[in-house]
């Protein structure tokens, strides 16, 4: 009887997964057995339906490895040839691809090609299943080979725009899919994808394609999802909510949408069904770490949830793991080296998204002079466009930049390679604008993370991170993947920038001119007690809103000043506090300040209060810096005990809590009597911030430079190499 083709392949297949022979010289990779060299001669003088009875005679025997052999003698004699084996192959290999076989799917498509050359979409299935093996550029290549057999093919360019997206090629992926848009105008997911890489440039464009395909399919979770990334990006947060719940109405399971929809609410401060939603998204987390599947959970946003230590590092193991897998394809580079970095001589590069008007720009403007000044040569590598501002200036000044935003992968890292750097600091870690997959290519000898985000990157080609013991207590370095760059007690890890002349009345130990200057401007008498908090509302929880509430319940003539960061949690944030008995009029929300005027205008709050699960980080130094007290707690992350570092630094233990029914008992005592203690606070800290070393800023750039140089002293295997988990400055 006839057997049917596929289930002949299928049969073959099999005997290779279980150990057929090696190749046969001189056949390459077209070959998928070389276990049949003596049955070439005989099959040779059997027919295509003679060869296909003779494998199901073994099969029916038991013998799987006699009917592929038998299969294999065909092929190799060129009796099974033409179109009818290369579609049956090629199918195969779909089926393989599906049960994750993916090494003999790719073997099934390059038979296919062999039989029916003229086939695109063997070349088609073949890149798809490279892509799924991260082997970018051989997809690339077989992408390609399916568009110049089929030129108008949409799928295979529109997978090609994917692969380059994956490659960092953006400009080369944007012509891919408007390719793939012409090739077939009523196809979604071509505008999906156009959208998302016309967004890099222009978030309106974005949400226009985006909105074109989902009047072409409006049951596409992944366009919904992607168009409230958008409008969230606009600064659209209600209509990012909209967006991802209908994404969610389509794909309830989906972790990616689950986790942008909570992060949205967050902004907005919408809190209901916040700790059932959250424990959903940690437990769905936690499966797809479990099954290897894609994750969906970011370490930005596990940081803001509030997930535990452990799961924070396998989710920064992941992403790095993932960033590094999309490069893997390029070898790591070699890094020049030298021993000249005792006595100046340093070379250090610093890779960033924020070198602009941004408060990590603000601190590296301010740190770039100092490192000069001390013989270091340092080279900015800027993620993101130039925004015209003085701290972008300023870093033109006092180092090379160079624009690699658009670069690929691979053009940036040789670039940087070429550029013979001791020490890479990166200060995005895994935040947004991050381009992580450079460093797993180790541009440089050393490489660090530093000041853009504190905690782990989870990387095994990240080195050091700097720290303190405040932010990183011994029984935390479990959690770091990293070894610790450590400041000295007397100082805190935090880059702080270059504050100016702090002008005397605004930050007068009493604080009373500071308190008529803005009472006009917030409606006030200067006899209120003026709360503040001037973190971004995200990082605000329902419990440290409710002691807030609570707090204002027991001081009257207090009020609690906010920033409008963002607006739009304005209003929700006034109703929940009417729905817990306060006056919504004493909530007062001001517009985000120039950084000329902040410090000014800040300084006429009477205490700063912190928030507890991601404290204030440049927001706790500003407040420090103007003399106003900030309120805080040690956390259980790292995330949460920056604020702890820098009071410590400034010798204002007293102002750190244990609990947070301490939190609110020490904010009411702080206001009592005349707010006698909150001044009391505020003369120790205008004198402390001067004779600590919080403001010492050419000391902080000493220890700095004294810990680069340990790390490459280090990676010479000096001295300070041995396996210690630390380099200490003194």
């Amino acid at each position: 009887m006839m057997v049917d083709a596929m289930k002949v392949l299928v049969l073959m297949m099999l005997v290779v997964a279980v150990g057929g022979g090696a190749k046969r010289g001189g056949q390459g990779e077209d070959t998928l057995c070389g276990d049949c060299r003596d049955l070439e001669v005989l099959v040779a003088k059997m027919s295509g339906d003679e060869i296909e009875r003779k494998a199901a005679e073994h099969h029916g025997k038991g013998s799987i490895r006699g009917a592929g052999r038998v299969l294999c003698g065909g092929f190799c004699s060129g009796t099974l040839l033409g179109g009818r084996w290369g579609g049956a192959a090629s199918n195969l290999g779909v089926v393989m691809k599906e049960e994750g076989l993916l090494n003999l799917a790719e073997r099934c498509y390059i038979l296919a090609s062999r039989l029916d050359p003229a086939g695109p979409t063997h070349a088609y299935r073949r890149g798809n299943v490279r892509m799924a093996m991260q082997d970018l550029e051989t997809a690339r290549k077989a992408f390609l080979r399916a568009t110049r057999l089929l030129p108008g093919y949409g799928d295979a360019y529109n997978n090609l725009g994917n692969c380059l997206m994956s490659m960092s090629r953006f400009e080369e992926a944007g012509a891919s899919y408007g390719y793939a848009i012409r090739a077939n105008p009523k196809e979604a997911n071509y505008y999906v994808n156009m959208g998302g890489i016309s967004a890099r440039k222009n978030l309106t464009a974005g949400i226009q394609y985006l909105e074109q395909g989902l009047a072409l399919n409006p049951f596409f979770p992944e366009a919904y999802n992607n168009l409230a990334n958008f409008k969230r990006d606009v600064g659209d947060l209600e209509g990012a909510v909209e967006a991802y719940k209908n994404a969610l109405k389509l794909m309830p399971d989906s972790g990616d949408i689950m986790v942008n929809m909570a992060s949205a609410k967050a902004y907005l401060c919408d809190w209901r069904n916040r700790k059932s939603f959250l424990k959903r998204i940690i437990e769905v987390s936690r499966k797809e770490l479990r099954d290897g599947k894609k994750l969906s959970l970011s370490t930005f946003y596990a940081n803001i949830f509030g997930v535990d230590l452990e799961l924070l590092k396998k989710v920064a193991e992941y992403h790095s793991n993932s960033a590094f897998s999309s490069v893997r394809y390029l070898l790591p580079l070699k890094p020049w080296f030298t021993a000249d970095v005792r006595e100046g001589g340093i070379r250090l590069g610093i890779l960033s998204s924020d070198l602009t008007n941004h408060i990590v720009g603000h601190g590296i403007a301010a740190l770039l002079p100092l490192m000069q000044e001390r013989g270091a040569t340092v080279l900015c590598y800027a993620l993101s466009s130039d925004d015209g501002s003085h701290p972008r200036r300023q870093i033109e000044q006092y180092s090379k930049l160079t624009d690699i935003r658009d670069w690929s992968t691979e053009a940036a890292a040789r670039h940087i390679n070429a550029d013979k750097l001791h020490v890479l600091l990166d200060l995005n870690g895994q935040t947004k604008g991050n381009r992580i997959e450079i460093l797993s290519l180790r541009p440089a000898a050393v490489q660090v993370l530093f000041h853009g985000y504190a905690g782990t990157s989870g990387a095994n080609f990240i080195d050091l991170f700097v720290a303190d013991r405040i932010l990183v207590p011994p029984e935390f370095s479990g959690f770091m993947t990293e070894k610790l760059m450590l400041f000295p007690p007397a100082f805190s890890f935090f880059l702080v920038e270059d504050y100016g002349r702090l002008d005397d009345r605004e930050h007068e130990e009493d604080g009373e001119y500071a308190a008529r200057s803005v009472g006009k401007e917030l409606g006030i008498g200067p006899s209120y007690f003026r709360y503040a908090s001037f973190n971004s509302l995200y990082k605000l929880t329902p419990s440290v809103f409710g002691a807030w509430m609570k707090i204002l319940s027991q001081v009257d003539s207090s009020i609690l000043w906010l920033l409008k960061f963002p607006s739009s949690a304005e209003k929700r944030l006034r109703k929940e506090a009417k729905a817990r008995g306060v006056d919504d009029k004493r909530l007062v929300f001001t517009d985000l300040y120039p950084r000329a005027e902040h410090l000014q205008k800040k300084s006429g709050a009477s205490l700063f209060l912190d928030t507890l699960v991601y404290n204030a980080h440049s927001s706790a130094a500003d407040s420090l810096a103007s003399g106003v007290p900030v309120l805080s707690m040690a956390g259980s992350g790292i995330v949460n005990r920056v604020a702890a570092s820098l009071l410590i630094c400034t010798g204002m233990e007293q102002t750190l809590v244990r609990s947070l029914s301490e939190y609110v008992a020490l904010a009411v005592r702080a206001a009592e009597r005349g707010a006698e203690l909150a001044k009391g606070w505020r003369r120790r800290l205008v004198q402390r911030r001067w004779e600590t070393k919080f403001l010492d800023r050419g000391g902080w750039a000493d220890r700095f430079l004294s810990l680069l140089r340990l790390s490459v002293d280090r990676k010479m295997g000096g001295p300070n190499d041995s396996r210690a988990h630390v380099i200490a400055a003194r």
